[in-house]
């Protein structure tokens, strides 16, 4: 049997399999990280009663109310409540790459061009805003929403005054 190594400026073949093995782990490694730091396309999982808020911290427990932010760089941001998640846009500056929304009517996540919102009796954090699919009466628009919940957080008295007049209310029972 002919010694596969004493042929001059022969590389011997233990070595290029080797160096395929390690080649192709490196690929397959560089190919998850890759996959892991892009964005997701549509919304993830929740763990229910065990995600928490990432601006609140507190449990997301209401599907009916849950939002999720996905970043440019493939994080995603779980809130119990629309107003949280806008709260937490105006204190961060966080690169957008979708936004979801929990319709407060059924089991289905909405994304910023199909979302609405309107006014409920309550919601986890008291900004009494719920998403519901876009064209619904007496609806808002996303950027309405978001700037009546930062307007009430600077000014809580707004948000008393508008009890009284709510427009779109809606009963939230069973939730």
């Amino acid at each position: 049997m002919a010694d596969r190594t004493s042929c001059r400026g022969h590389v011997p073949f233990e070595l290029i399999v080797g160096l395929l093995i390690v080649v192709g782990i490196g690929m397959v490694v560089v190919s998850v990280i890759h996959q892991s730091s892009q964005p997701a396309n549509g919304p993830a999982d929740v763990v229910w009663d065990k995600e928490a808020c990432a601006w609140c911290r507190m449990h997301l427990s209401d599907p009916s109310f849950a939002a999720q932010l996905h970043t440019a760089d493939g994080q995603v941001l779980f809130f119990d409540d629309p107003g949280c998640l806008f709260a937490y846009q105006e204190k961060n500056d966080v690169r957008v790459h979708a936004l979801y929304f929990h319709d407060v009517q059924s089991d289905e996540w909405l994304s910023e061009k199909q979302v609405a919102f309107i006014r409920v009796d309550d919601s986890p954090m008291g900004h009494n805003i719920a998403a519901t699919r876009s064209g619904a009466a007496d609806s808002m628009s996303l950027e309405q929403a978001r700037q009546t919940v930062l307007a009430e957080m600077k000014h809580p008295s707004a948000k008393s005054a508008d009890s009284d007049h709510r427009h779109g209310e809606t009963a939230h029972a069973g939730h």
